[in-house]
């Protein structure tokens, strides 16, 4: 559950000088602070052509956790997903999209070697499983999924 002031969701919390990172009323969690997560894409990875493709085999960024090749957003947080693919080679129809359990969020514009999106997404009542799909067509070479460049960062 999104903490706000009126219309505005409160990102942090304070008592005096010193951050608060939950806020519970009784034994109920109704806020907590987020300090984003990232992973990279670890070893490269060749997709199937013309079909959207889960992106797997990835490294947890400092202070992160990747869990079944995603990271999980608490319940009650909005979250910047800032995605980047690096594919083999450069095709107009090379996209990727990032989904919240399933669900696509977000997808990038098509097109070129290395494709980006920032996305919102917006807070649930439960933590979600946060994954990136990749799209490509053509040869092999052209359908790998590098791990320089290949990222998902949540802020």
């Amino acid at each position: 559950m999104p903490l706000q002031i009126g219309e505005a969701a409160v990102s942090s919390v304070y008592i005096g000088a010193d951050p608060v990172s939950r806020i519970h009323i009784g034994n109920d969690l109704v806020w907590q602070a987020y300090a984003g997560a990232g992973m990279d894409k670890s070893g490269n990875q060749t997709l199937s052509g013309s079909t959207w493709s889960q992106i797997t085999s990835w490294a947890a960024r400092s202070g992160s956790v990747v869990v079944s090749n995603g990271l999980v957003l608490p319940a009650g947080v909005t979250a910047t997903a800032v995605v980047q693919v690096t594919y083999g080679g450069s095709n107009a129809v090379n996209s990727c999209r990032v989904l919240a359990d399933g669900v696509v969020v977000g997808t990038s514009p098509a097109g070129g070697q290395t494709v980006t999106a920032t996305l919102t997404i917006p807070a649930a009542g439960v933590d979600r499983l946060i994954t990136v799909e990749g799209y490509v067509a053509g040869l092999t070479g052209g359908r790998a999924v590098a791990a320089a460049g290949t990222f998902l960062t949540l802020s």
